[in-house]
């Protein structure tokens, strides 16, 4: 599998267009302590959780495929066709929790270090929740798929 088809969507762009708003927003800032305890807790908590969803609904989608359909999956490269943009969304997900968590150890560094650190998890952060968001219609497409590959099976 591609990252390319990560790069061009609108949830790229628009993650890049957030990331550069709070860069500019910003960018004159010299005390990021707020800024770092609100990260370091609230937001790490938060890419944590949303990983562990992430993660459930993975698992949700391979329960679906068992047995013949898991087989035949396999051979055509179907569920790693789908199951890939889960992948993705979980490491980016635990990316963001870590870099949440290196903000709080990183915070005597220099503001510039730190800002351009705030903007890349901004990124992360927003390009992981949109990403999320639209597994839904991933998932629903996935149990659609299913669901017609189990009545062609069954005949």
């Amino acid at each position: 599998m591609t990252l390319k088809p990560f790069i061009r969507t609108l949830t790229f762009y628009i993650s890049l267009v957030l990331s550069v708003v709070f860069l500019w927003f910003f960018k004159n800032v010299a005390d990021f302590s707020e800024l770092i305890d609100y990260t370091s807790d609230t937001i790490a908590s938060i890419s944590a959780t949303l990983m562990g969803i992430v993660i459930a609904g993975l698992a949700i989608l391979i329960s679906l495929t068992q047995g013949k359909l898991l087989t035949i999956f396999l051979q055509k490269n179907i569920l790693q066709k789908f199951l890939f943009p889960f992948w993705v969304m979980t490491f980016l997900w635990g990316i963001s929790s870590l870099i949440c968590i290196l903000i709080k150890l990183l915070q005597w560094m220099s503001p510039v270090i730190l800002l351009y650190v705030f903007t890349v998890e901004v990124f992360i952060f927003v390009y992981a929740l949109f990403g999320t968001i639209s597994l839904m219609g991933h998932a629903i497409r996935f149990g659609l798929y299913v669901a017609k590959a189990s009545e062609v099976s069954e005949e």
